[in-house]
């Protein structure tokens, strides 16, 4: 057959994998790579422990970008960053007009003190300006309420770019929430000014994961956390391959517009599609002068649809030329929203259904799996690290159901004239349901006759059970991996030179004299 040869060269292409290289990180090894970039900096450029913090937040913990700029201009970038020296003049005037006056001013509270009780202050910016350490915490602990920026602090003098260190905002900090979540901000700064480093999204989870390899944008890069929490690197939302994130966001801004199944038959009955830009309109007010909204603005009559410009009356004759054409124009419309809507719903259902499935699986792995494992390993006689193949089994399940869902999501955003992938996609899921179905009756169903029988059955047929598991769970996965890349390739490999579908029997037929000559002996 045409069409089996064609399947066949579905999986022709070499194998790449998209699985960027990633690794996950917990708070403490954070910690211990902060300190290794601070004690790196501080011997390499000879620069105190809290401009060596500045340093590197500045420049997202890039110890290269670092290195090359301060090289490149030391005294521009500590005019910019505010990094002054003490030993500056500006800053010897100001340090000795405090000692010659005796007493300093506090330039926020504008109390005096004396120089004994400023020499005992800790708070000494490099800048030399005088504020008391009563100011200075009050100042630290509003911008430490304030958020991260905490971490950029310059000198309470609006004229002043001093940098405040992270050395004086500690040893100013009195309250130990503050002093907590100042060094929070400090820990999360490496991951949250890091393009190539992210937060685990899951509820609760403290771990991080740092991409080795640069991610493509639009892909879906696969990750899971420690916590066994996996997500899309780039959109952090589910896994969604064989579809990129925009695909999934474009997705997920029909179904707000459009809404679920159970709503589109009251906006049939209660809406007509507006004549331009064809989305639903529902007259919440008496008058037939519609207007579109936003980025529409079309404004036209509710009963015969025509614009409204230049628009005179709908009061033509019943059963008139004009009114035989204005309805059969509605129909039309009528009828075209409708079959976009029914395409909708189509597919909507299938990918519910296959989201509904994956969580079940998802609760199944969580609650069931573990004792069924250790009733097996009691039963049989062997360790419970002996049947781990069902744990990988039910994980194949539940990336397989993810597959499924989200080509459906692929096959919506497909164009209506691609009839020939359309085929095949349906095709292609078809096959990849079946097989799944096999591999979950597996795991699921037949696995409780060796839990549940008594007497336990022969260990020799367990064995062949646990061969048969995990040979399809092995197939299973071989052939969804095709499937995936097959989609993400955008069925290009295979439908490049547009293949056609037999209308009798719905099958992909080849391209080329090979193909037409196989067409043309079945036709015999």
């Amino acid at each position: 057959m045409g069409g089996r040869n064609f399947f066949t060269r579905l999986f022709r292409f070499a194998e790449i994998s998209r699985m960027a290289v990633y690794e996950v990180v917990s708070e403490k090894e954070i910690r211990r790579r902060q300190e290794e970039l601070y004690v790196h900096l501080v011997d390499f450029l000879s620069v105190s422990r809290s401009e060596a913090g500045i340093l590197l937040r500045y420049f997202r913990w890039n110890t290269v970008k670092v290195v090359e700029q301060w090289f490149d201009n030391q005294d521009r970038l500590r005019q910019t960053l505010g990094l002054f020296h003490a030993t500056r003049p500006e800053v010897q005037r100001e340090i000795s007009c405090r000692v010659n006056h005796q007493n300093a001013v506090c330039k926020i509270c504008l109390e005096s003190y004396p120089s004994f009780a400023v020499s005992n202050m800790s708070a000494a910016p490099a800048c030399g300006h005088f504020f008391c350490d009563p100011c200075w915490t009050n100042y630290i602990q509003a911008a430490i309420g304030d958020g991260a920026g905490c971490l950029s602090l310059r000198c309470p003098n609006p004229e002043c770019k001093c940098a405040v260190g992270e050395d004086m905002v500690l040893s100013l900090i009195t309250s130990t929430n503050d002093h907590d979540k100042y060094n929070r901000y400090l820990l999360r700064s490496y991951i949250e000014n890091n393009r190539e480093a992210k937060w685990c999204p899951a509820p609760g989870c403290e771990f991080a994961i740092l991409m080795k390899e640069e991610s493509d944008e639009n892909g879906a890069d696969e990750v899971t956390c420690n916590c066994s929490f996996t997500f899309c690197w780039n959109c952090e939302l589910e896994p969604h391959r064989p579809v990129d994130c925009r695909t999934v966001l474009e997705w997920s801004r029909r179904l707000k517009t459009n809404g679920a199944p159970e709503t589109i038959d009251w906006i049939l009955t209660n809406s007509k599609l507006c004549p331009k830009c064809k989305r639903p309109i529902e007259k919440n007010h008496g008058c037939d002068h519609m207007t579109c909204s936003a980025p529409c603005r079309h404004e036209f009559c509710w009963v015969c649809l025509s614009p409204w410009k230049n628009h005179k009356s709908c009061s033509a004759i019943p059963g008139g030329p004009k009114e035989e054409m204005a309805q059969a124009e509605a129909k039309r419309r009528r009828d075209m929203a409708k079959s976009s809507l029914d395409r909708d719903t189509h597919y909507y259902e299938r990918w519910a259904t296959h989201a509904d499935s994956r969580l079940k699986a998802q609760s199944h792995l969580r609650d069931t799996v573990t004792a069924h494992q250790e009733i097996l390993a009691e039963r049989m006689g062997q360790p419970v690290s002996q049947m781990q193949f069902i744990t990988r089994a039910w994980q194949q399940v539940i990336g397989c159901r993810s597959i499924l869902k989200w080509s459906y999501a692929y096959g919506s955003h497909l164009a209506e004239k691609e009839h020939a992938k359309r085929a095949l996609l349906e095709y292609l899921q078809a096959e990849a349901e079946a097989k799944l179905e096999i591999l979950q009756g597996c795991v699921q169903n037949e696995i409780l006759y060796y839990v549940e029988a008594v007497p336990p059955p022969p260990q020799s047929r367990f064995n062949a059970f646990r061969t048969r598991l995990m040979g399809l769970t092995s197939v299973t996965k071989g052939y969804y991996d095709n499937v995936n890349r097959a989609l993400e390739n955008g069925l290009t490999d295979v439908v490049g030179k547009d293949p056609q579908v037999d209308n009798a029997n719905g099958e992909v037929v080849e391209q080329g004299e090979e193909g037409r000559s196989r067409k043309r002996r079945k036709r015999k």
